[in-house]
């Protein structure tokens, strides 16, 4: 992927620099990490001596597992007092650069306050002084109408002070809620080539292999015996869903409808459809099963991890997924999927879509990226299940 063509907004290059231990800071959510699979590559490729350790959540390390991406995972405290405990967990790493893929201000704080010499981020979250070299993210062009400024800040304010005025506003004009999207200063480009232009100071560069994940062999033949516990053969075709999301319920696309639309897939195709579900969604994913129809096992009963999901979503024959981490799993162990988005901006992901088509319906009053909706959750109560069994169809190339 080409990240940098037409500007160069890098301050201090590192493009001469030799380390002798780099520290990743990965970001939170799992859809992100698998997007930072090309950035820990480069990483790899550019410094091939040096040591790489990933600092991250722990729940990432088996995600990441597989690839020989790094040589050593250290997990993130989390709760009170994790931010003393994480600064002096990389104090006792003694790295010589940080590179600091999360946006947050803690993210940058902790590389700072450790005292790695050398921390490159990007220059936002009011973190810039904290980061010896950074990166000025994709900035909107700016308003040049005063009233359009003056109405900016006031959905701006309202949205900090008073969720309940937003709400009340939104219902009689729908627009305000992508109004308050696009008053944000960056401009949204995709996760992807976000990192990569981060690591474009240190003059690495993207090999063009897209997301990759490992999946080591033991962890295979583990997914396998779970899935032949599920009432999966080893030789079994099947469709896999992930019908939940951690990001809120906005990105959740009801479960009636993604019910009418593998009962659609089953009578086209006559493959079981296996439910996918993390920590804390096993209700939704016993709720979708219950409504189907066809053939239909939930994976409740034989939580997957991590690991073992990849294995899972490597086997099936597609993937029907909300917009979330599952999806870029699925890109990464090259399953097909059909991605079901409604409150998020599609250009944050909008990179190796190759084996993916994403359904979504354009609303006055998104992307909003709220976690609840104040509306009628219209953007995905839009997305009809017959479009997308045909869809699904269609890219099997069974239509």
């Amino acid at each position: 992927m080409n990240v940098a063509d037409g500007f160069d907004r890098r301050a201090g290059a590192l493009g001469d620099l030799e380390c002798r231990h780099v520290l990743v800071c990965l970001p939170t959510w799992v859809g992100d990490a698998v997007m930072a699979t090309p950035t820990l590559r480069a990483l790899r490729s550019r410094f091939p001596d040096s040591r790489i350790t990933l600092f991250g959540r722990g729940h990432l390390e088996s995600l990441l597992e597989g690839e020989s991406l790094y040589d050593q995972y250290v997990p993130i405290e989390r709760g009170r007092g994790a931010t003393a405990k994480n600064i002096a967990t990389i104090r006792g790493l003694d790295a010589d650069l940080a590179v600091v893929l999360p946006h947050s201000f803690r993210a940058a704080y902790e590389v700072y306050r450790a005292g790695v010499p050398r921390r490159l981020g990007y220059a936002r979250e009011g973190r810039g002084w904290m980061l010896t070299h950074s990166v000025t993210p994709h900035l909107r062009p700016r308003r040049r109408s005063i009233g359009a400024w003056l109405r900016g800040v006031r959905i701006g304010v309202s949205d900090k002070i008073s969720k309940r005025w937003l709400t009340q506003a939104a219902q009689r004009q729908p627009s305000l809620l992508r109004e308050r999207r696009d008053r944000e200063p960056i401009l949204p480009i995709p996760m992807v080539a976000q990192y990569l232009e981060l690591i474009a100071v240190l003059g690495a560069r993207d090999d063009g292999a897209g997301l990759t994940l490992g999946i080591p062999p033991h962890v295979a033949e583990g997914a396998d015996r779970d899935l032949e516990t599920l009432g999966f053969a080893r030789d079994e075709s099947f469709v896999a869903v992930n019908p939940g999301a951690s990001f809120g319920e906005t990105k959740v696309y009801p479960l009636d409808l993604l019910a009418d639309a593998l009962d659609r897939l089953h009578g086209e195709l006559g493959w079981k459809t296996l439910v996918l579900c993390g920590p804390g969604e096993e209700t939704l994913a016993d709720e979708l099963a219950a409504q189907m129809k066809t053939p239909v096992v939930s994976s409740s009963a034989q939580m997957l991890g991590l690991d073992r999901v990849k294995r899972a979503i490597e086997r099936a024959e597609l993937l029907v997924t909300t917009d979330t981490g599952p999806w870029h799993v699925a890109n990464a162990v090259a399953t097909p999927s059909v991605v079901l988005m409604g409150p998020t901006d599609p250009r944050y992901t909008a990179a190796y879509l190759e084996r993916s088509v994403v359904l979504r319906e354009e609303v006055e009053c998104g992307p909003c990226h709220l976690k609840q909706c104040p509306l009628d959750h219209r953007c995905m109560r839009m997305i009809e299940p017959r479009r997308v069994a045909e869809t699904a169809m269609a890219l099997l190339g069974r239509s």
